[in-house]
């Protein structure tokens, strides 16, 4: 009688614990259902007249997978150089013995004129639920590959808004924790995104010019600007 009772607490205390960890999976699964997911494709580097890669153009891709839509996002985007991040910390590590100095305060060349992380920030545009849309954007990097990695990722911003049963908008709440990246690795990044229609995809180039196109001109008003500038001062001389 002892044993079955021993045997009977065991088996109960295993079925909580079974039935708490079913409970923790089906509320990640919920979670994961209502996200709005990301990917980082077509990564394209952009070369000057001399043949050296400046920039990488690429693609971010959302689908949002809520019941809610979701507009006004920024996102901001790192990723991490292992290999910078290796080579920094074996420099330091030489200048510490060499210099005998602490650690925290050696020396690294490369630290110097190479970041250890890539850094950037795009728009979110408006989404409504069960919609893609696709932005284009370009980071300036010699570094393209490393867009090919996982990224770390922060949503700032991001309001949502639901139909109401009168057909009406809900109040706006956040949406930040909504966003979820999906990896090459992650069989969601050839199953869950639609393919893109080609009016939607020129909608996005024209989009991407249209913002080169204003940059070019703002540089080109900031040169004139301080060409005038020199030419005053230049006629003061004078």
């Amino acid at each position: 009688m002892r044993i079955n009772r021993v045997f009977f607490l065991m088996s109960a205390v295993l079925s909580m614990v079974a039935g708490v960890a079913v409970a923790q999976t089906s509320e990640a699964d919920t979670s994961k259902k209502s996200a709005v997911l990301f990917k980082i494709h077509d990564i394209v580097p952009v070369k000057n007249s001399d043949g050296d890669v400046t920039s990488c153009e690429y693609n971010v891709t959302f689908y949002n997978r809520s019941s809610v839509s979701v507009g006004g996002a920024i996102m901001d985007l790192s990723w991490n150089d292992s290999v910078v991040s290796e080579i920094i910390e074996q420099e330091k590590q030489k200048d510490s013995v060499e210099n005998d100095v602490n650690i925290n305060r050696a020396r690294s060349v490369t630290e110097r004129t190479t970041n250890k992380k890539l850094s950037t920030s795009i728009e979110v545009p408006a989404i409504a639920p069960s919609a893609q849309v696709v932005v284009t954007s370009t980071i300036n990097t010699d570094r393209c590959f490393l867009l090919i990695e996982d990224v770390d990722y922060k949503v700032k911003n991001c309001r949502s808004s639901a139909e109401s049963a009168t057909g009406g908008r809900s109040k706006a709440g956040s949406c930040d924790a909504l966003f979820m990246f999906v990896s090459p690795q992650d069989a969601q990044y050839y199953l869950e995104f639609k393919a893109v229609p080609v009016a939607e995809q020129r909608k996005s180039a024209e989009s991407e010019f249209d913002k080169k196109k204003r940059r070019v001109n703002d540089n080109y008003r900031k040169t004139l600007g301080s060409l005038d500038g020199v030419n005053t001062t230049l006629s003061g001389i004078k």
